[in-house]
């Protein structure tokens, strides 16, 4: 197998290795008094990065890179320790967090209309709206910045699987990841392994039930279901890692245990690695369709939920919200990632109006010094009622 899980005295090994090459790493930053004060003082705060950790990881086994979770660098690699100690700094300084992963649409055409598109008004019938010498630039810019992973959305990002090879091949000297956010719509093994051996890792792809018809009615395709699952089959046939992107409303079965744990063993049936879990926010399709928000008391059942499970031995998905991670740590848009949409707006997360510039127009590193430059993020609309950490107020329209 091209992907496998990681666990026992493998994981042990790993994480002794990561633990040495971050105390070195740390050692070289703030010395060797200094190390065990800045890690110590990281390592209590309950809003570290490694709270909630699961019990296993995935490797991709051909490449050796090992992941905890899709967002992140692989935990055994030099990004991934540099990512950490800049994370470190950060935190325990107050200053901006280092970029972990960018959003990118690379088209502005969808066939699918799902009810929570944060994209929807920003797609085209025809044509699409960025050329592949502007998504090359904008990539290039991002290695650049060392930002260790870039996933490729839309729109339906499939609807250019004829330029996605030709774009690919030309960042393989890059140091970036490449992650592909999509429907299924138009995947198969075979353009998935040409893919990868141009640097994907993995494909998220978008599934919001184990029900056919609920998940057409959420995507707005008859074909919905069927399309989601033949793409996760022939993501691992063509050896990548497979996430799965579920949008969990007020009200969910999934945020009870019942409908949580039968969609789990559903996911793990088709040998899914990572869930990540988000709610409707009151933006785009969402905003249009009147989904529900989540209350505190939601995502804190939700974060039991996912502890819960990802402690749990097995071969079920490692589950992730960042709606969780926010409830603890405020908004991180524009400062552990950014967005840009299907126009080639930069924003600082899906779900602001505000744009910090546009790829067309401008280079991506010349926004991305404008955006960074401003410190911390105006925040965003609240995503569930009673938040109750971090400081957001609403995004001027």
């Amino acid at each position: 197998m091209s992907v496998r899980l990681v666990t026992g005295l493998s994981k042990r090994r790993i994480e002794l290795a990561m633990a040495l090459r971050l105390v070195w790493a740390g050692i070289k930053r703030w010395g060797v008094f200094g190390v065990v004060s800045e890690l110590w003082r990281y390592l209590r705060d309950n809003r570290n990065l490694f709270v909630g950790a699961g019990a296993h990881y995935v490797e991709l086994a051909d490449s050796g890179e090992v992941y905890a979770a899709s967002a992140l660098p692989p935990i055994n690699s030099p990004r991934f320790v540099s990512y950490v100690i800049d994370e470190v700094d950060s935190f325990n300084r107050k200053r901006l967090a280092p970029l972990v992963f960018t959003l990118l649409s690379v088209s502005s055409r969808c066939p699918y209309r799902c009810r929570y598109c944060y994209a929807a008004e920003h797609l085209c019938e025809e044509g699409e709206a960025l050329s592949v010498d502007t998504l090359f630039q904008a990539i290039e810019d991002l290695n650049t910045w060392r930002v260790p992973s870039v996933f490729l959305t839309g729109g339906e990002p499939m609807m250019r699987k004829a330029d996605l090879p030709a774009l690919l091949r030309r960042c393989r000297r890059m140091k970036v990841a490449f992650w592909l956010v999509s429907t299924g719509w138009g995947m198969d093994a075979a353009n998935l392994a040409e893919l990868k051996t141009l640097g994907l890792r993995g494909v998220v792809i978008s599934l919001d039930s184990s029900d056919p018809d609920v998940a057409a009615r959420s995507k707005g395709h008859p074909a919905a279901f069927d399309t989601a699952i033949a793409a996760i089959h022939a993501a691992h046939a063509a050896g990548l890692v497979v996430s799965v992107d579920t949008m969990v409303p007020a009200g969910s079965p999934l945020l009870e245990q019942a409908g949580y744990d039968s969609f789990l063993a559903f996911l793990t049936g088709h040998g899914v690695h990572f869930l990540n879990l988000f709610p409707p926010h009151p933006t785009g399709g969402a905003e249009t369709h009147h989904l529900p928000a989540l209350s505190a008391d939601d995502v804190h059942k939700l974060e039991a939920l996912m502890n819960t499970s990802n402690a749990r031995p097995g071969t079920q998905p490692l589950a992730y919200a960042a709606v969780v991670w926010e409830f603890r740590r405020g908004c991180v848009g524009g400062q552990q990632f950014i967005y840009i949409d299907p126009q080639g707006e930069v924003r600082a997360c899906p779900f602001l109006r505000r744009s910090a510039g546009n790829i067309k127009d401008e280079t991506l590193a010349t926004v991305l010094t404008r955006l960074r430059g401003q410190g911390e993020q105006i925040g965003c609309f609240t995503a569930f009622e009673g938040l109750e950490a971090g400081t957001r107020t609403q995004d001027p329209k």
